[in-house]
């Protein structure tokens, strides 16, 4: 309790023993029980809980069957307006402007590059994002890098120790997020142009 009193005598003067305070309380629970089941299975440890967790999610994940290569247009007399699937290109505006509207207070994903960085350096990242990322749509390649994402189970209801309780997140790379965003509003307006022209 003094040390508690001494956190925030100092706060007025001094944040960073608050900080330190909050952050420990942070790392020491991370809301994931001690000892987590899976049907008959009992993980103890931090690594068979992961290696749990990693299982379960694999098997309840169902792999959508590959799809045929190309895309398929079909022939509508407002394409001069709607741009198809197959000739999806992003600008540089809205390349800076995604980069500039990033949550800063977002963390790093697996690339360990914090939102934070990215957004303040918006205007030097532009032009070699706005290459690959077009590089990318023209070839039909995304970046094997970008793939990867950090996965954090968030408990759902019930028993918290059971592991199938929980959702999978996946905590993405922060430039994957800036292309997904990009993608996202062309293939929204895509969608909407194909709505309004029916």
């Amino acid at each position: 309790m003094n040390y508690i009193k001494f956190i925030e005598d100092s706060l007025s003067s001094s944040s960073k023993p608050f900080w330190e305070f909050v952050g420990s309380k942070r790392q020491s629970n991370n809301g994931i029980p001690r000892v987590m089941h899976l049907g008959n299975t009992i993980a103890r440890s931090g690594p068979e809980i992961c290696d749990m967790f990693s299982d379960y999610f694999a098997s309840v994940y169902d792999s959508p069957s590959p799809a045929a290569s190309g895309v398929v247009n079909d022939d509508c007399d407002f394409t001069h307006y709607c741009p198809t699937l197959g000739n999806i290109s992003v600008s540089v505006e809205d390349t800076l402007e995604v980069l500039s509207s990033l949550d800063p207070n977002k963390g790093a994903g697996p690339d360990e590059i914090p939102s934070m960085f990215v957004r303040c350096c918006a205007t030097q990242l532009v032009m070699p994002l706005y290459k690959i990322f077009n590089k990318s749509l023209e070839e039909g390649v995304f970046p094997n890098l970008w793939k990867i994402a950090h996965i954090t189970p968030v408990f759902k209801s019930g028993d918290a120790s059971d592991v199938t309780n929980y959702r999978p997140i996946s905590i993405l790379s922060c430039m994957a997020k800036v292309f997904e965003k990009l993608v996202y509003q062309r293939l929204l307006h895509h969608l909407r142009c194909r709505l309004d022209g029916a």
